[in-house]
């Protein structure tokens, strides 16, 4: 039987809301201390971390293990299940902390910079501490109760904000990215044993891990994948350049990252535990992923290319020229990451249904047309490493879309046929940024006050006079549901 429909509806309406809420609320409070940040530190002080990515991403997808995503996909979890995912998460993340710990000497030796080897070791204290919130954090998740988890990912994201701009304007450098990331841990965990107080039991249940690892096994696997190979760009280019082209590339994928990921995360983030009440009736499934996608599409193409547009006076206005050399690569990689909530709801929906084998099979054809990709391209130069993104993310499309037609029949064509106006509608309203920016004489700040509005009256009034669906579908989702509250 399918579940409530007005329920779940206003459930999932409030859902989308407070993750918008948490994820906007957190990246405009990141973005504000970024700002900060990279006014006060030097591009080189975000190389250093940016080559410890890696390993410190590797060692954290073990620590997950997949098992968080296990336990929202199983339907009942018992109290064994979460102690046993808790304990399990506990052993692996001391393990970790320990080879990294013993390993700082080998990093620092691999890059030739010895200052690697204490900032090796702090920055991976938040893995001892990630396992203690993992059940919380679950738990929240798993019953769609975003609005307590927006408190503390906002929270947390401005007490430690706090700490790293106060560290970097005591001259602390690099180690002032250093004490943020472990005092975010420390505060996230905090808050979430206030608002979620769990504690383990003393049961360790060898058939929940059993059930549970057989489902997470195979995400843990897409993890390590995925965590190597979206680092590996940091790797090779803190190997084959300096520190300092390092920091412009790591700053131009923040920037990109945080409308496409925050956007994204909004309707991704509900999207998993919703899609999968739906799980068992693919007409209603395939209705609530072709919404997902289409309204995907219709807010993120936009910012990205918006943001494209306006790359170089957003630079300039907002951490100083001495960042200028970011600016072709930040457009660049906008054409790449427009792709990536396409990519999301696809791997989504085939975790909704349980097929965590074929999610590891697409994880590693795509990670293997992005090792050939990065490879031929990151000798040239970090720029031809950036176009070559945009070139495997079209080829990912196609990959991940294949086995998205076997199970519901939305194939690449019926998919893109859904996004085409929205990418076809944020082309135009771009390229009108563009050359309003370009053609009219202003200054960087009246460019960015000028084609900011511009751009979203544009775009949105040309929505309105083509009366795309997609417009229509959230104005009344709003109205209906506001008018419920």
């Amino acid at each position: 039987m399918a579940p409530n429909q007005p329920s779940l509806q206003r459930t999932a309406f409030w859902g989308v809301i407070w993750s918008a809420v948490q994820s906007f609320s957190v990246q405009a409070v990141s973005f504000i201390i970024g700002l900060q940040l990279a006014r006060l530190l030097s591009p080189d002080d975000y190389g250093l971390l940016g080559m410890l990515g890696i390993f410190t991403a590797l060692a954290a997808s073990f620590v997950d293990c997949g098992m968080g995503k296990a336990l929202v996909q199983k339907q009942h979890c018992t109290d064994a299940d979460y102690s046993t995912v808790f304990y399990f998460g506990l052993s692996v993340a001391v393990v970790m902390y320990t080879l990294l710990f013993i390993s700082a000497p080998l990093i620092a030796d691999f890059y030739g910079r010895p200052e690697l080897v204490p900032l090796t070791r702090a920055v991976s204290i938040p893995l001892l501490i990630s396992p203690f919130g993992s059940i919380p954090s679950t738990i929240l998740y798993k019953e769609l109760k975003v609005k307590k988890s927006s408190y503390v990912s906002i929270a947390s994201t401005i007490l430690s904000g706090l700490v790293g701009v106060c560290s970097a304007y005591m001259g602390c450098g690099v180690w002032a990215l250093v004490y943020m990331g472990v005092s975010s841990s420390v505060f996230r965990l905090i808050l979430l044993w206030i608002v979620c107080p769990w504690l383990p039991r003393l049961v360790f249940s060898w058939q929940s891990f059993k059930s549970l690892f057989g489902f997470g096994s195979r995400l843990l696997a897409t993890g390590i994948t995925g965590s190597v190979f979206d680092n590996l760009s940091p790797l090779l280019i803190g190997l084959l350049y300096t520190g300092n082209v390092l920091g412009y590339y790591t700053r131009a994928l923040n920037y990109v990252s945080l409308p496409a990921h925050t956007a994204t995360g909004v309707l991704t983030g509900i999207a998993f535990p919703l899609l999968c009440k739906f799980q068992h009736d693919d007409e209603l499934l395939a209705e609530k992923y072709r919404l997902m996608l289409r309204l995907n599409a219709f807010v993120i193409f936009p910012l990205l290319i918006g943001l494209a547009a306006l790359a170089e006076p957003c630079v300039i206005v907002l951490i100083t020229e001495k960042w200028l050399p970011c600016v072709p690569l930040l457009q660049i990689l906008c054409f790449s990451l427009m792709w990536y909530p396409i990519h999301a709801i696809n791997l989504n929906l085939l975790l909704v249904k349980g097929q965590s084998t074929r999610y590891l099979y697409l994880e590693i054809a795509r990670k293997a047309v992005f090792l050939v990709i990065l490879l031929v391209t990151v000798p040239i130069s970090v720029t031809a490493m950036c176009c070559g993104s945009v070139v495997c993310s079209f080829i990912c499309l196609f990959i991940n879309t294949y086995y998205t037609g076997k199970i519901l029949r939305m194939g690449l064509g019926a998919q893109m046929m859904d996004i085409l106006p929205s990418l076809l509608l944020s082309l135009a309203m771009g390229g009108m940024v563009w050359s309003l920016i370009t053609f009219v004489p202003m200054c960087q700040i009246l460019q960015l006050a000028v084609g900011v509005p511009a751009g979203i009256i544009f775009y949105i009034g040309l929505a309105f006079i083509l009366r795309r669906p997609e417009l229509t579908t959230a104005c009344q989702l709003i109205r209906n549901n506001l008018r419920k509250s």
